[in-house]
């Protein structure tokens, strides 16, 4: 079988959230001026501490998104949705890959506003400015009263996938590593079926970010119908510490 350039299964996830009721509003748009301001704030702070700045993950920002306009129809500020879950699980849910995530809530009049309140607080300055944090989305919203809700989802992943490609029981999956900063990776690699798969191709793109491409066999789970989960790790200063789990559908 040969199927070209599968969606991410994040895809197959967030079609999951919306068909369960979720929907868009106009007023937290993704791509708005004021949810990539905060996010330039945020790295603004971050780089006056020496850390690294945050890119923007689509995953983080879906879930940031759908929590926010959770948050102002219940007119609260919570960590926990209306199903119990919490951060993790929302930004798993809708796609990422992560192993950790962190989450900053916040109303106010204004954006400056709020990010003070959370630069006063240690829990919200600690996730501001937690070195472990590679990505994050922004969800803004603003009620009719006027009211501006912030929800940043934080998260640690270091992946970010542009396809995967199926031959036989060839699967080859291309992406981007994200860069530890003054770090170059001595090694990166996937976990399969107890094997550990080096990238068949890597090469520097940008100084952030290293473009790399695998070339693995069908793992195990798919043989029986099961998702594959593939973990991916990076060895930085003779260390490997797992930054993401990788989900693909079976064929």
């Amino acid at each position: 079988m040969h199927i070209q350039y599968l969606k991410e299964f994040r895809f197959l996830f967030l079609m999951v959230l919306l068909t369960s009721g979720f929907a868009f509003a106009g007023a937290a748009d993704l791509s708005s001026h004021e949810a990539v301001r905060v996010l330039v704030e945020i790295n603004n702070i971050r780089k006056r501490h020496n850390l690294q700045e945050l890119i923007t993950e689509s995953s983080a920002s879906v879930s940031a998104v759908i929590h926010s306009q959770e948050l102002e129809g219940r007119q609260t500020l919570s960590h926990w949705g209306l199903d119990g879950s919490r951060v993790t699980e929302r930004y798993r849910a809708a796609g990422g890959t992560g192993l950790r995530a962190g989450e900053n809530l916040g109303a106010g009049d204004s954006i400056d506003s709020i990010i003070d309140a959370w630069m006063q607080s240690p829990s919200h300055r600690n996730n501001i400015l937690n070195p472990d944090w590679f990505s994050a989305g922004v969800g803004h919203l603003q009620t009719d009263g006027g009211r501006i809700i912030l929800v940043v989802v934080f998260n640690n992943s270091r992946w970010e996938q542009t396809s995967i490609r199926i031959v036989g029981s060839l699967v080859e999956i291309e992406g981007y590593v994200i860069l530890s900063p003054g770090l170059f990776p001595e090694k990166i690699f996937f976990s399969v079926d107890g094997n550990d798969i080096s990238p068949i191709f890597a090469a520097l793109s940008g100084s952030d970010r290293i473009r790399v491409h695998f070339e693995i066999s069908q793992p195990a789970e798919w043989e029986s119908d099961r998702i594959a989960a593939i973990p991916l790790f990076v060895t930085e200063s003779g260390e490997s510490h797992q930054t993401d789990l990788l989900f693909f559908p079976p064929l």
